[in-house]
Protein backbone atom coordinates (compact mmCIF):
# COMPACT_ATOMS: atom_id res chain seq x y z
CA UNK A 1 0.00 0.00 0.00
CA UNK A 2 2.79 2.12 0.77
CA UNK A 3 4.67 1.78 -2.38
CA UNK A 4 0.96 2.66 -4.07
CA UNK A 5 1.20 6.09 -2.14
CA UNK A 6 4.82 6.69 -3.12
CA UNK A 7 3.93 6.09 -6.91
CA UNK A 8 1.03 8.34 -6.69
CA UNK A 9 3.13 10.92 -5.12
CA UNK A 10 5.92 10.78 -7.72
CA UNK A 11 3.45 10.90 -11.16
CA UNK A 12 0.84 13.73 -9.12
CA UNK A 13 4.39 15.44 -8.88
CA UNK A 14 5.96 14.97 -12.33
CA UNK A 15 2.43 15.94 -13.71
CA UNK A 16 1.84 19.33 -11.40
CA UNK A 17 6.08 20.15 -12.56
CA UNK A 18 4.57 19.58 -15.82
CA UNK A 19 1.70 22.10 -15.55
CA UNK A 20 3.85 24.85 -13.86
CA UNK A 21 6.49 24.90 -16.19
CA UNK A 22 3.96 25.04 -18.85
CA UNK A 23 2.06 28.22 -17.03
CA UNK A 24 5.31 29.50 -16.47
CA UNK A 25 7.04 29.35 -20.06
CA UNK A 26 3.20 31.37 -21.36
CA UNK A 27 3.21 33.35 -18.07
CA UNK A 28 7.29 34.92 -19.41
CA UNK A 29 7.09 34.75 -22.91
CA UNK A 30 3.21 36.88 -23.09
CA UNK A 31 4.62 39.17 -19.94
CA UNK A 32 6.27 41.99 -22.10
CA UNK A 33 3.15 41.95 -24.78
CA UNK A 34 1.79 45.17 -25.20
CA UNK A 35 4.64 47.19 -24.75
CA UNK A 36 6.12 49.54 -27.09
CA UNK A 37 9.61 48.09 -29.03
CA UNK A 38 12.11 50.55 -29.53
CA UNK A 39 13.84 50.04 -32.72
CA UNK A 40 17.42 51.45 -33.37
CA UNK A 41 17.07 54.78 -35.10
CA UNK A 42 17.37 53.74 -39.30
CA UNK A 43 20.84 54.24 -40.65
CA UNK A 44 21.04 56.37 -43.76
CA UNK A 45 20.85 54.37 -47.46
CA UNK A 46 22.37 56.21 -50.69
CA UNK A 47 19.45 57.08 -52.68
CA UNK A 48 21.74 58.49 -56.52
CA UNK A 49 25.27 56.88 -57.34
CA UNK A 50 27.49 57.74 -59.86
CA UNK A 51 29.17 55.63 -62.45
CA UNK A 52 32.41 56.78 -60.19
CA UNK A 53 30.98 55.63 -56.72
CA UNK A 54 31.94 52.10 -58.31
CA UNK A 55 35.57 50.34 -58.21
CA UNK A 56 37.01 48.84 -61.33
CA UNK A 57 36.92 44.94 -61.28
CA UNK A 58 40.73 45.23 -61.61
CA UNK A 59 41.05 47.45 -57.95
CA UNK A 60 40.00 44.04 -56.26
CA UNK A 61 42.35 41.82 -58.37
CA UNK A 62 45.16 42.66 -56.01
CA UNK A 63 43.77 41.32 -52.74
CA UNK A 64 41.55 38.33 -54.48
CA UNK A 65 43.68 37.27 -57.43
CA UNK A 66 41.92 33.99 -58.02
CA UNK A 67 38.21 35.27 -57.83
CA UNK A 68 39.13 37.84 -59.88
CA UNK A 69 40.75 35.26 -62.62
CA UNK A 70 37.92 32.91 -62.54
CA UNK A 71 35.28 36.58 -63.11
CA UNK A 72 37.26 37.80 -66.12
CA UNK A 73 37.57 34.36 -67.75
CA UNK A 74 33.90 33.92 -67.60
CA UNK A 75 30.94 35.33 -69.57
CA UNK A 76 29.87 37.52 -66.21
CA UNK A 77 32.86 39.98 -67.18
CA UNK A 78 31.58 40.61 -70.37
CA UNK A 79 28.04 41.00 -69.76
CA UNK A 80 27.97 44.35 -70.59
CA UNK A 81 29.85 43.78 -73.78
CA UNK A 82 28.42 41.30 -75.44
CA UNK A 83 26.90 42.05 -79.09
CA UNK A 84 24.11 39.37 -78.64
CA UNK A 85 23.00 40.33 -75.46
CA UNK A 86 22.73 43.87 -76.52
CA UNK A 87 21.22 42.68 -79.47
CA UNK A 88 18.50 40.56 -77.38
CA UNK A 89 18.00 43.28 -74.94
CA UNK A 90 17.38 45.42 -77.43
CA UNK A 91 14.94 43.12 -79.22
CA UNK A 92 13.14 42.32 -76.03
CA UNK A 93 12.58 46.01 -75.03
CA UNK A 94 10.99 46.52 -78.87
CA UNK A 95 8.97 43.46 -78.58
CA UNK A 96 7.55 44.55 -74.83
CA UNK A 97 6.74 48.74 -75.81
CA UNK A 98 4.86 46.82 -78.55
CA UNK A 99 2.74 45.56 -76.19
CA UNK A 100 2.80 48.07 -73.68
CA UNK A 101 5.20 47.00 -71.33
CA UNK A 102 8.29 49.16 -70.39
CA UNK A 103 10.98 46.86 -68.95
CA UNK A 104 13.53 49.79 -68.26
CA UNK A 105 16.21 48.48 -66.40
CA UNK A 106 15.09 45.32 -65.92
CA UNK A 107 17.84 43.15 -67.89
CA UNK A 108 20.23 45.55 -67.03
CA UNK A 109 20.21 45.32 -63.48
CA UNK A 110 21.87 41.73 -63.38
CA UNK A 111 23.89 42.68 -66.81
CA UNK A 112 25.08 45.80 -65.25
CA UNK A 113 24.33 46.77 -61.39
CA UNK A 114 26.27 49.94 -61.77
CA UNK A 115 24.64 50.76 -64.92
CA UNK A 116 21.55 50.25 -62.99
CA UNK A 117 21.72 52.31 -60.19
CA UNK A 118 23.41 54.96 -61.80
CA UNK A 119 20.46 55.47 -64.72
CA UNK A 120 23.07 55.62 -67.30
CA UNK A 121 21.40 54.05 -69.85
CA UNK A 122 18.59 56.50 -70.77
CA UNK A 123 17.25 55.33 -74.07
CA UNK A 124 17.61 50.92 -74.02
CA UNK A 125 16.75 50.70 -77.50
CA UNK A 126 19.73 52.61 -78.88
CA UNK A 127 22.38 51.77 -76.02
CA UNK A 128 26.07 50.58 -77.87
CA UNK A 129 29.09 49.22 -76.24
CA UNK A 130 30.62 52.52 -77.14
CA UNK A 131 28.96 53.85 -74.56
CA UNK A 132 30.96 54.07 -71.40
CA UNK A 133 29.38 52.11 -67.77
Amino acid sequence: MEVNKTLYLQEWQSKNSFYLFIHCLFFFSCADLGKEEKLPPSRPFQTQFEVEDFSSAVECQACHPTHYDEWASSMHAYSMKDPVWLSLQRHEHQVHEEIGIELGDFCVQCHSPVAALTDAITDHNSFTLSEKI
